[in-house]
């Protein structure tokens, strides 16, 4: 494998379950002295690794991978945290002379960093949304849509006139920060990205990535998937913020 890009830019494999992301990030990394950043919603958590395909300790001390293993199936983890610790993460790479390639298929994850999202922090007020549960019903839930309709023609069209999740989460946003969704999306952008990114988006011919998910599949299975499963749900069964299969 040869190639060649500039040393100013940080790298992205991204792609579905299966594409290779995680070898040619490896291959890649091995010849361009680089580490690597993993972008998987799934392999941040600790003690499951067989079911989301986290990468051998051995290549791990081959190359160094980040963001693996950094919270218990108990932990909550937004994508505006991981944006901070990934581009923490970053920066402490290519401040010790190395490459940074960005590897995962979370796109909320890597469009966070793409795109250098600034999080607004919204606080979860408990009262307002138990409130927005009782005023907002199947009865009423047209004339609550006509307003998101006058306030944020934009999000309006996302939303569906029948999802009332959705329409008294809007409400909660809007009450809660003086602010549409819209103009929230649009504050998010000023920033910019903190990186210079070159991006590379793994698309296989879609009857062999079916194959290789099957395979891997199996190959779970055999490595012992069920037992893990089992440990997981025997520790945290009942644990209202534990992660599943």
């Amino acid at each position: 494998m040869s190639i060649n890009i500039e040393n100013s830019k940080v790298i992205v494999i991204c792609g579905p379950t299966a594409s290779g992301k995680s070898e040619l990030a490896f291959q890649l990394a091995k010849q361009i002295n680089a580490e690597i950043i993993s972008a998987d919603s799934m392999q941040i958590y600790k003690e499951m690794n067989i079911g989301t395909a986290k990468i051998s300790e051995k290549q791990n001390s081959i190359i160094k991978h980040y963001m693996i293993n950094i919270i218990e199936p108990t932990d909550k983890y937004s994508v505006a945290q991981y944006s901070k610790d990934a581009t923490l993460a970053i920066h402490q790479v290519l401040k010790s002379g190395k490459r940074a390639i960005i590897c995962g298929g979370t796109g909320q994850y890597i469009n966070a960093l793409l795109d250098g999202l600034i999080f607004i922090d919204i606080p979860v007020n408990e009262s307002l949304r138990q409130e927005l549960t009782e005023k907002i019903n199947d009865e009423n839930k047209n004339k609550w849509y006509k307003q998101i309709l006058k306030l944020d023609p934009v999000s309006a069209e996302k939303i569906n006139m029948n999802d009332l999740k959705r329409i008294r989460r809007f409400f909660e946003i809007y009450l809660s920060s003086k602010m549409t969704q819209s103009e929230i999306n649009q504050k998010s952008r000023e920033k910019g990205p903190d990186f210079n990114f070159i991006s590379f988006y793994l698309k296989p011919e879609r009857q062999n990535l079916y194959k290789k998910i099957n395979l891997r599949t199996q190959q779970m299975f055999e490595q012992g998937l069920v037992l893990e499963v089992e440990n997981l749900m025997k520790k945290y069964d009942g644990i209202e913020n534990s992660q599943s299969f």
